[in-house]
């Protein structure tokens, strides 16, 4: 579950935050958004949820690259166990490769693959699950959000993650004309809110 610290100022409306206030609705999408995947089990020693030989990795681990030379992934897929060194944890050396993603990002007129949050020292709870400084700051999973930003839906790299987490997203086709459909309606297509068919995200 999701647990609330309530010692800060929240902005739980529907509107635009305040400058002094988080917004809530954006760190819950953030946090839904990890349940939905956007999450390395990968440790600062490069073991996975077990620390056996053949370990337990996220989906999302297995399409985490180090930046190189030589690029390599972190984890291989058939019998999952991190194969790269321990420093390639840190020091900004990790990509996202996932097919979908790297589509995007090269759309976007970016090189190589999308930076991930990959910071020295290793940094329990947000190393590896995070986008890195590289990432637009539009984007919904970065590491720390401050007062008075309000980020309710996702970027195109985020849409771009779901797809290589194996996720197929359908949005109202009322939406498909242009700019960003409401991201509720998006991951959970709640037909009550906006009628009509569903086509797939491309």
């Amino acid at each position: 579950g999701v647990t609330g610290d309530f010692g800060y100022t929240w902005n739980s409306g529907t509107g635009a935050p305040a400058a002094n206030e988080y917004d809530l609705f954006s760190v819950l999408l953030h946090e839904l958004t990890h349940a939905l995947g956007f999450l390395s089990l990968i440790e600062p020693n490069g073991t996975g949820a077990t620390g056996k030989k053949i370990d337990t990795y996220s989906q999302f681990d297995k399409h985490l690259e180090k930046a190189g030379p030589p690029v390599a992934r972190l984890v291989t897929h058939k019998y999952p166990r991190y194969t790269a060194a321990v420093a390639d944890l840190t020091g900004g050396k990790v990509r996202f490769a996932g097919t979908a993603t790297t589509a995007k990002w090269l759309a976007l007129g970016n090189a190589g693959n999308a930076d991930i949050y990959a910071p020295n020292p290793f940094e329990n709870g947000s190393s590896i699950s995070h986008w890195g400084p590289g990432v637009p700051a539009a984007a919904v999973m970065h590491p720390t959000v401050t007062t008075g930003v309000q980020l309710r839906t996702y970027h195109a790299l985020e849409y771009a993650v779901l797809k290589d987490l194996s996720y197929d997203l359908m949005v109202p086709a009322a939406f498909t004309s242009g700019g960003n459909p409401p991201v509720l309606i998006t991951i959970l297509g709640l037909p009550i809110l906006v009628p009509g068919p569903r086509v797939p995200v491309r």
